[in-house]
């Protein structure tokens, strides 16, 4: 039987193993990127920017606090769709990746409470980045919860 013990890994245990035991990496690790693709859909993730020194100044990889960001500066791979008669002419706001959110709530449903995150989510997801399509307020019942979380995942990259 093969066990594979990173299997369950986190990404921070991964860096831990990495810089700890000095493992050599790729460079473009220390630039900023967190998901290494192709020249068309590799970027360094923005929220690795260092603000202070200016633009293109990207804090290293293993910085990246939300692990589960990991790819967020990756494009998002769309067929190629012919428009005007010319194929592969797309306009930027395609090649965005997309998102949904999803409020879970009774209280936000009866009224009895506000979605006061909701915009700071949009505004957040926007500055890394991502396009927000859709925003959804779902009853607390498991069920409607799993299946709007179900639809969302068909049609956005990230449902948060």
């Amino acid at each position: 039987m093969r066990v594979n013990p990173i299997l369950d890994w986190s990404y921070r245990d991964v860096w831990a193993f990495l810089l700890t035991c000095k493992v050599p990496y790729y460079s473009l690790y220390d630039q900023g990127y967190t998901s290494i693709g192709s020249v068309n859909d590799t970027t360094p993730n923005a929220l690795l920017c260092i603000k202070d020194f200016g633009k293109g100044k990207f804090k290293p990889a293993y910085m990246l606090s939300d692990g589960r960001l990991e790819r967020a500066a990756r494009a998002k791979k769309l067929p190629q769709k012919v428009k005007y008669g010319v194929k592969g002419v797309e306009s930027h706001q395609e090649n965005t990746p997309s998102s949904s959110i999803i409020a879970v709530g009774d209280e936000i449903l009866s009224g009895r409470m506000e979605d006061a995150l909701r915009h700071l989510l949009c505004r957040k997801l926007h500055s890394i980045g991502w396009n927000v399509s859709r925003i959804v307020v779902v009853s607390s019942y498991v069920d409607y919860v799993a299946q709007e979380v179900e639809i969302q995942k068909s049609t956005s990259d990230m449902a948060k």
